[in-house]
């Protein structure tokens, strides 16, 4: 689990309209593409299967800096479609499985661990691969809650995949797994938000909150 916390370094959403940060050096290109302006990460937890489809012409990843100075621009790569599963919630890149920002399809098993709780959460949420960052709405804490098989996202979806747009305020019940929050169940507590978009510009990750009208999916 805690592999992903790194990979929420690499998205630095944050609250707000827009976030931007740079691709850093030590990570793989291949671990961001951004494809019709949408960002994708490396989706280590994903149980899809790695079924490729049609090409996805015009996938882009950032540049790879390992010497520091200004970043090259980014590289196009051979992206596919999976199988079954729309390509604006997921897709190939060789034999990696990338899921846009705030997608959560089909996720492994958590592994064994002591379970306690139940634990209710409720408050604006911030997704990464495979879980999400929430403020809690009393004391002003966060917390890190992650998602699996198990996870039952309601009423929350696009493209017919669960869908958890940044700062929707939603309400999670979980237990404790270890010392990890494991969430069993997650619904909207407010407003559904737009959806995200992604550009590279200058060799920085720039995400924003997609203007539009919000919809329950």
């Amino acid at each position: 689990m805690r592999s992903a916390r790194a990979l929420l370094a690499l998205t630095a959403i944050a609250t707000g309209w827009g976030v931007a940060a740079p691709a850093p050096a030590e990570a793989s290109c291949a671990e961001v593409v951004v494809w019709h302006d949408a960002a994708y990460f490396d989706y280590v937890a994903s149980a899809l299967p790695p079924s490729a489809g049609r090409p996805l012409p015009g996938a882009v990843a950032p540049g790879g800096n390992d010497t520091g100075g200004d970043p090259p621009p980014p590289t196009r790569i051979a992206a596919r479609a999976i199988e079954g599963v729309s390509p604006a919630a997921a897709l190939l890149h060789g034999h990696r499985i990338l899921v846009a920002l705030g997608y959560f399809p089909r996720a492994r098993r958590t592994e064994p661990c002591t379970i306690a709780g139940p634990v209710i959460e409720t408050g604006r949420a911030h997704p990464a691969p495979a879980f999400l960052t929430v403020g809690r709405s009393s004391g002003g804490r966060v917390v890190d809650v992650f998602i699996d098989v198990h996870t039952h996202i309601t009423r929350l979806s696009r493209h017919g995949v669960p869908y958890i747009g940044d700062a929707q305020r939603v309400r999670i019940d979980a237990v404790h797994c270890g010392r990890e929050l494991l969430a069993h169940r997650i619904v909207a507590a407010g407003r559904i938000v737009p959806e995200t978009t992604a550009t590279i510009a200058g060799g920085v990750l720039v995400v924003r909150r997609r203007p539009g009208t919000a919809h329950r999916g």
